[in-house]
């Protein structure tokens, strides 16, 4: 009914026609439409269409399974820095395991081993820092501090070369301004395409300096932490503190954004496992993946892995090496 034109004041007939005794549907651009008393006035059923293509379009997009970390992963291993991201297999007894996955392996470019690690271990121990960080706003305070400072060091060449480019954007507007004024001045030689000519010159030099001058902008907006940043994530902080352990998955993930939160998964050679090395405004943290008896790779062949994951996992697997 509500993609059903007819309600909305026409009726189609011709849509259809018999070919080699089978009825094929003809393009809508050869139906016949007649009026008929409408149910609906036109306006209403619009946006009836735009609200249910809208809807269709975001379950299209949004996921099946949902990842804590997603977004935030990235593989360490030499030579790669893809994002890692989550994959979920079901196995023949409906039971579902989730992993974070290299990037690379999909697009088959992997130049290293490590290709999967168990969501929830992964998950587990990013959680685990981000927790004793609420846990003690003091030490995230003093990782935002440090933060800043460094931020505020990093963006003097960024708040110099804004500084050049406000200036020559006023010197620009000043040269439009005194083009005009010849153009207008009825003892200037400057003709009617001369001036469009200088003009769009002079415009097409100011576009490009805007345009980096918003960019610029923007990058100092995205990298510096203002006092007002840093009241919103104390307070915010607070709050959560006391229900850390009832906390949902929505309520992860916004921790998780405030905190600007990034893992770094790679192996650690003289500990002989991989690791998760978490940033975010706080100090640097490194954590041990030992328990993760699912991350697979070839090395780790001995690893206790139920063997219906392990006939997955070769499935996954096959073309990526």
């Amino acid at each position: 009914m509500l993609s059903n034109e007819l309600y909305a004041g026409t009726m189609y007939y011709n849509k259809t026609r018999m070919v080699n005794g089978k009825r094929v549907p003809l393009p809508k651009e050869e139906w016949i439409g007649i009026a008929v008393p409408a149910v609906v006035d036109p306006k209403t059923f619009g946006a009836v269409q735009q609200r249910m293509a809208y809807n269709r379009e975001r379950r299209r997009r949004q996921p099946k399974y949902k990842y804590l970390l997603s977004g935030m992963l990235s593989c360490g291993e030499p030579g790669c820095g893809y994002e890692m991201f989550g994959i979920t297999v079901k196995r023949p007894n409906g039971r579902l395991n989730s992993y974070y996955r290299c990037g690379a392996c999909s697009r088959m470019e992997a130049n290293h081993k490590m290709k999967y690690h168990r969501a929830g271990v992964v998950d587990a121990a990013v959680w685990g820092v981000v927790r004793g960080i609420l846990l003690n706003p003091e030490q995230l305070r003093l990782g935002i501090e440090a933060r800043r400072e460094e931020a505020q060091r990093r963006n003097v060449a960024l708040f110099e070369r804004l500084d050049y480019l406000q200036d020559e954007l006023a010197k620009t507007q000043c040269r439009l301004d005194a083009l005009l004024d010849k153009y207008i001045d009825p003892d200037s030689p400057i003709g009617k395409e001369e001036y469009k000519r200088k003009k769009e010159e002079l415009e097409g030099a100011r576009l490009i300096l805007e345009r980096e001058a918003i960019d610029l902008s923007d990058r100092l907006q995205e990298v510096g932490i203002t006092d007002e940043d840093l009241e919103t994530i104390e307070e915010f902080c607070a709050k959560v503190a006391e229900g850390l352990e009832h906390a949902t998955f929505e309520d992860r993930r916004e921790i998780l954004k405030l905190l600007r939160v990034q893992g770094l998964i790679y192996l650690d050679q003289e500990e002989g496992a991989y690791v998760v090395e978490v940033t975010g405004m706080f100090d640097r943290e490194r954590v041990s993946l030992l328990s993760n008896r699912c991350c697979w790779s070839e090395q780790q062949s001995h690893v206790n892995i139920p063997f219906t994951d392990r006939v997955i996992f070769q499935k996954l697997q096959a073309g990526v090496d």
